[in-house]
């Protein structure tokens, strides 16, 4: 799915046809959740389940610290909120290096 997010960023502003369009934001968050819709239909996994695990574990660490939403080391490694977070942080961690990418080529 990671890959799958940067592909589709990468082919929207590599059209050689044409003039690429400016990718913002938006453009960006809806690639990354179609993927993610995608990606748990794939593993069969509801997105209601995941919104429902994610309010449950938030309102679980509302007492924490500035309020942080903390992933701790003892949650299950299958967990699909574990799961979700990480494909947000490797999804930002794309969109930082296509950034980078995009700056040191001058595209952006």
């Amino acid at each position: 799915m990671f890959d799958a997010v940067e592909d589709d960023i990468a082919e929207l502003i590599s059209d050689e046809n044409e003039e690429p369009p400016e990718i913002g934001g938006y453009e960006c968050l809806f690639i990354a959740f179609s993927n993610l819709r995608l990606y748990c239909e794939n593993s069969r996994i509801r997105l209601k389940q995941i919104e429902d695990q994610y309010k449950e574990l938030k309102e679980s660490h509302a007492n924490e610290e500035f309020g942080a939403f903390a992933i701790h080391e003892d949650l299950d490694e299958n967990h699909e909120v574990v799961n979700f977070c990480k494909i947000l942080e490797q999804i930002e961690d794309s969109f930082s290096a296509l950034e980078k990418r995009s700056e040191k080529s001058e595209e952006v």
